[in-house]
């Protein structure tokens, strides 16, 4: 298999030098984004290569589209798209990473990142696995205000940290109160038809959202180059809801998530079997455990692999034209 340009994780600047979060792996010649900052003048910002930047909001996301609609594809389980033609630099995680190790002088942040890869390094966790991202990796870090959003790549290294989170005393869980902001800030129930106890049930038992010294810390997973599923083109059918047991949950960890299920529908003519539940979305991540009952909604998808046979599937977290988020995954 070649090695696989953009993953999910690495920042891309175009050549407008916009700046985009990839989410997912790059599919021919194009990648799924999020759009992350943009060229303004306006405050609160930050300078990156000598441009001043700000952050992209909700409303500024509908104005990008209107103004550069070469950026959007209705085909997309993700709201933008762009393509290789369209890119200037990508900022990797990993890169990064390697190159902090070498630096001579640390701020405070970086420190802590040193010593959270140390502490995954002393477990046979290699630092090539090791990556960061978010607002670290764009040189903006605020030590008051912002996480530290730190990246394993492949599922045996990642499901080694969290192992390893759950008993070593410098990672603190998170309490009610830290819960609650999260919660709130991230439009939860919104966006994810979560009540704060349902949303709690789940998030608890994750270990990818913690404190490592008294510094907001999550943990992201993605794949290897060999983990990364072969090309594979989904046609939408119509929306289904579903109950059943998630019967493999070794792909829930990366985006999207993946479930492998065993489940009733609510549309009695759908006679073939339904694979998986394929979920875009934060708070999908690790959502559900090998085992567990749900309920879902989502769009009933039927997939054509470059290899094998067809497949149905459900996505969830699905966006369409309403640029919001439908359907949900609820573990019971």
């Amino acid at each position: 298999m070649n090695r696989i340009k953009i993953m999910d994780k690495d920042l891309i600047i175009t050549k407008d030098e916009n700046i985009f979060l990839a989410r997912g792996y790059l599919k021919k010649d194009s990648i799924n984004v999020i759009l992350k900052y943009y060229p303004s003048n306006k405050n609160p910002g930050f300078t990156f290569k000598n441009k001043h930047y700000t952050w992209n909001t909700p409303d500024y996301n509908i104005k990008f589209l209107c103004k550069n609609p070469q950026y959007f594809t209705s085909a997309s389980n993700t709201l933008l798209q762009i393509s290789m033609g369209q890119i200037k630099e990508i900022i990797k995680p990993g890169q990064w990473y390697l190159a902090l190790l070498k630096k001579n002088k640390l701020n405070k942040t970086e420190k802590l990142v040193v010593e959270i890869g140390e502490i995954f390094s002393s477990i046979g966790i290699p630092h090539s696995h090791m990556g960061i991202t978010g607002t670290l990796l764009m040189g903006h870090h605020n030590a008051l205000h912002s996480d530290i959003d730190f990246v394993i790549k492949g599922s045996k290294s990642f499901k080694k940290a969290i192992k390893l989170i759950q008993k070593h005393k410098q990672f603190e869980k998170f309490k009610l109160k830290d819960w609650a902001k999260y919660y709130k800030k991230y439009l939860i129930q919104k966006n994810y038809s979560q009540s704060f106890v349902e949303f709690l049930r789940t998030a608890k038992r994750k270990h990818d959202r913690l404190f490592f010294r008294k510094t907001p810390l999550s943990i992201f997973n993605v794949r290897e180059n060999k983990e990364i599923r072969a090309e594979e083109n989904a046609i939408n059918l119509f929306l289904v809801c579903a109950k059943g047991k998630i019967t493999n949950d070794a792909e829930s960890s990366f985006y999207p998530s993946i479930y492998k299920i065993k489940a009733n529908y609510s549309r009695p003519q759908i006679k073939h079997k339904i694979k998986e539940i394929i979920a875009y979305g934060r708070e999908y991540y690790l959502e559900g455990f090998k085992g567990d009952a749900f309920e879902c909604q989502g769009m009933l998808q039927y997939v054509t692999p470059n290899k094998g046979r067809g497949y149905f599937r459900i996505a969830i977290g699905y966006f369409g034209k309403d640029l919001h988020p439908q359907g949900f995954l609820k573990i019971l």
